[in-house]
């Protein structure tokens, strides 16, 4: 089972006052609605150097939260869909490096670059390399360990090998198979 399963894991992360929202009921809000504290990211930062272009962003993404189970994605409009039950009951640090990653991915919409579809599989799409490597950076920042990276990282649409070769691709130690 990966933390992002976990129910109750809830470690607070010291990143300027980051605090999810984790009450809300279904509806969509700004992001900084539902992730506060969002804007003062180191990872947000680097992805948004500009403080004014990081602060119309930031101002203008929303976050959809869907009733039930699941996890997170950006829409085909820039809007961050994310399930409840996620929001409510998985790590803090695990939504909190999604919705880092997420925003990778906002960032990389409005480069113009596609993040669907293609030839690739999900783990050597270039977009989604470089969302988890920023997702990845900002984990071990906040003192994530190892282990703990590896269940970021494993997730139920990979295979077993998939989730190797993006262990490998992230520099994190690799798990070991039975």
């Amino acid at each position: 089972m990966t933390q992002r399963q976990g129910p109750g894991k809830r470690k607070v992360i010291g990143v300027g006052g980051f605090r999810l929202e984790r009450s809300l009921p279904p509806g969509t809000y700004v992001i900084t609605n539902v992730a506060r504290g969002i804007e003062n990211s180191p990872a947000v930062h680097q992805v948004f150097p500009v403080v004014r272009d990081r602060d119309i962003v930031l101002g203008r993404t929303m976050v959809s939260i869907a009733p039930g189970p699941g996890y997170m994605r950006v829409d085909s409009d820039g809007t961050i869909l994310v399930a409840q039950e996620h929001l409510r009951s998985s790590d803090e640090r695990v939504v909190y490096l999604d919705f880092v990653h997420e925003l990778v991915h906002v960032k990389q919409a409005m480069d113009g670059r596609s993040l669907y579809g293609g030839s690739l599989r999900y783990v050597d799409r270039e977009t989604e390399i470089e969302a988890y490597t920023v997702a990845v950076k900002e984990g071990r920042r906040i003192g994530m360990t190892e282990e703990e990276l590896q269940d970021y990282l494993e997730v139920p649409w990979i295979t077993g090998e998939e989730l190797q070769r993006l262990l490998a691709r992230m520099g994190v130690a690799q798990k070991r198979t039975a």
